[in-house]
């Protein structure tokens, strides 16, 4: 601890308040996932791959965790009002790519505080810009450098383990199909009456979809924003909804190409009843099945990548 100093009450709020708010902000990513700060990253075009995108949001927390300590026991010098600055013009920049995709349309508390939590980091910036000299003023650091440094690494060790970095979004999946008792016919039934002009493809991409399917949206929003989604891969989506919904749903979450229409049963007899699913196809046969987290990141990046 530094020498004993008497401690205005401006100075105390200021510090707890930029606290909370990277504090927050970081700790909300933990309960509710890095899936709006990833496709937020993502909708700006920056991220050259969904993997570069985790490896992004982990840094992201770790400055989090960075500038909440710095404000809450360091003297802010300009060496780490340059740290904060930058985290806050990341802020900025995901808060522009979720409100243009509309990421936070299911508008749950957890959801807003986290919208709300990286709405004033990015104000922020405002705060370090314009009133600097007259909120910024602390006269010495609460603790010395190398104690914030050591809680720092020790926070941030500590919010990895606790699940920030999902090991298994690396892992791409390579197995081969089983199909087991899944009915197919149907489906290459509707194929061939439906969209005949993709039985010839050598490499087929079929995503079975809810409408009503929350995780489908998220899947859908992220296959939207993928840099080669159209261009080098063959997608078919699948539903049983009516057509009008089905439009509805490929409209509002930003998907485009050919759908095919089957009756739920039909479906059901082979995904079950898990969504979303997606198949890849070689020579008109299922080679690969991915359900939930197989479809990782690395996956993506083979898929849909540049």
């Amino acid at each position: 601890m530094t020498r004993d100093r008497k401690i205005s009450t401006k100075e105390i709020t200021v510090r707890v308040a930029l606290f909370l708010i990277f504090a927050s902000s970081a700790i909300l990513k933990l309960i509710v996932g890095f899936e709006n700060f990833e496709m937020g990253l993502a909708a700006t075009g920056e991220l050259n791959s969904w993997t570069e995108g985790v490896i992004i949001c982990n840094l992201v927390v770790v400055l989090e965790i960075s500038c909440a300590i710095i404000v809450l026991f360091g003297k802010i010098n300009n060496f780490q009002r340059g740290i904060i600055l930058f985290t806050s013009i990341l802020y900025f920049i995901s808060l522009i790519g979720n409100l243009n995709a509309s990421f936070y349309q299911d508008f749950t508390l957890i959801y807003l505080g986290h919208f709300v939590s990286n709405t004033l980091g990015a104000m922020t910036i405002l705060i370090l810009t314009i009133f600097k000299d007259k909120i910024f003023t602390f006269q010495s650091p609460l603790l010395k450098w190398y104690y914030q440094f050591l809680l720092i690494i020790t926070a941030s060790v500590g919010y990895i383990l606790l699940g920030s970095l999902n090991i298994q979004q690396f892992y791409d999946k390579k197995e081969v199909y089983q199909s087991g008792v899944a009915d197919w016919a149907p489906f290459n039934k509707a194929l061939k009456e439906q969209h005949p002009e993709l039985l010839n493809k050598n490499s087929l991409l079929v995503a079975f979809f809810s409408v009503n399917c929350s995780h489908c949206q998220q899947f859908a929003t992220k296959i939207s924003i993928s840099p080669s989604a159209v261009s080098k891969t063959n997608i078919l989506y699948v539903f049983w909804a009516e057509e009008e919904d089905i439009e509805k749903f490929m409209r509002e979450n930003g998907i485009q190409g050919p759908y095919l229409k089957l009756s739920q049963n039909a479906i059901m007899h082979i995904v079950g009843q898990q969504f979303p699913v997606f198949y890849s196809f070689e020579n008109g046969k299922p080679v690969t099945e991915y359900m939930g987290n197989e479809f990782s990141y690395a996956v993506f990046d083979r898929i849909f990548g540049n």
